[in-house]
């Protein structure tokens, strides 16, 4: 009886996230999505065009917003949640919580994310990293490194040895921004 409460609580328990906002042509599961969405594990949500976004609301102060690509949500749990970039622009803003953490992968990189704003960026095997507030450790295969505010970073291949950090550039700093805006956040000025 209990394994039988146990599995109808999980059952009504599923959702991982909302897709609050839409803006033009956006997929759920290769499936057009409109209104609010519910999400599950395994959802992939896919914004495809140029002036197309979803914003993704996981609660407890974190959303992302997903431009010109796809996102696959791996794992969503309390303790945090699990992404896939698998190409495009994302947008992230996540308050700073105990014991919470998020984790977005990308084919060549892990961006380890524990209360932040930052816009990634994932294409043609390089994965990019803007860091608006706060701090992202970023890794490969060979090298991590942390990435703090007003910088940025390119993996270009799983093995690239050096992990370079950067001072972010103003156009990059300005699409961020912009992100942002969409999501109804601010950003702090760029330090110059």
């Amino acid at each position: 009886m209990k394994i039988l409460i146990v599995l109808i609580f999980a059952t009504f328990n599923l959702q991982a996230a909302v897709l609050s906002k839409i803006s033009g042509n956006v997929l759920v599961n290769s499936l057009k999505a409109k209104g609010k969405v519910e999400l599950s594990l395994g959802d992939t949500v896919t914004a495809k065009g140029k002036n197309s976004y979803a914003i993704i609301d996981f609660g407890e102060e974190t959303k992302s917003i997903i431009t010109n690509g796809s996102i696959k949500i791996e794992k969503s749990s309390n303790k945090g949640h699990e992404l896939n970039l698998i190409k495009g622009l994302l947008s992230t803003s996540m308050k700073q919580a105990k014991n919470k953490k998020l984790q977005i992968k990308t084919k060549n990189a892990v961006l380890g994310v524990r209360g932040t704003k930052f816009l990634t960026m994932y294409g043609e095997d390089d994965t990019y990293l803007c860091v608006c507030e706060g701090t992202v450790e970023i890794k490969n295969r060979v090298s991590s490194t942390l990435v703090n505010r007003d910088e940025d970073i390119h993996v270009t291949g799983e093995n690239q040895k050096t992990l370079v950090v950067t001072k972010a550039n103003d156009q990059m700093w300005d699409m961020s921004v912009e992100q942002f805006k969409l999501m109804g956040l601010k950003v702090k000025p760029k330090n110059n």
